[in-house]
């Protein structure tokens, strides 16, 4: 029962709003009074499928959908194979390879922000007065990387 109201609240209602609201000439301006608007029936939706931008972008959105996706399945699929069935050092190759884009998010940002921070490029000083900053000396120690 807890599903079936949060769905309801969060999934169904917003979307028949939206499916209502489609067949009227709502503008953001009408967002205070949603019921001063006029029923325009199916004429967006003519317009809509009259217009060579919309059916190019429905177009490559098809094609996206029917040969995209079925080979990047297809893909994932053969690498999680052969992940589960190859050698163990071949295995341990996939698996860093696989991770390898998650560290090297936390590096990039780890080198970004001490770019920032640093006192040689003072990137950091320039957008706040030095008074407002600890003093980072102690920053460039081993012992402070790595607390013990």
């Amino acid at each position: 029962m807890p599903f079936a109201v949060v769905f309801c609240v969060f999934m169904l209602i917003p979307l028949l709003s939206s499916m209502a609201m489609s067949f009227t000439d709502i503008t953001s301006k009408d967002l205070r009074t949603p019921f001063n608007v006029n029923f325009v029936g199916l004429d967006q939706y003519i317009t809509l499928f009259h217009d060579h931008r919309f059916l190019h972008a429905l177009g490559v959105t098809g094609i996206f959908v029917l040969v995209g996706l079925p080979i990047t399945m297809a893909i994932a699929l053969a690498f999680a194979v052969a992940l589960n069935k190859g050698s163990k050092h071949l295995n341990a190759f996939f698996r860093a390879v696989f991770y390898a884009p998650v560290v090297a998010s936390v590096v990039a940002v780890s080198v970004v922000w001490r770019y920032i921070l640093s006192r040689r490029t003072a990137c950091s000083t320039r957008s706040w007065p030095s008074s407002a900053l600890p003093d980072r000396t102690g920053c460039t120690t081993p012992a402070t990387h790595c607390p013990r």
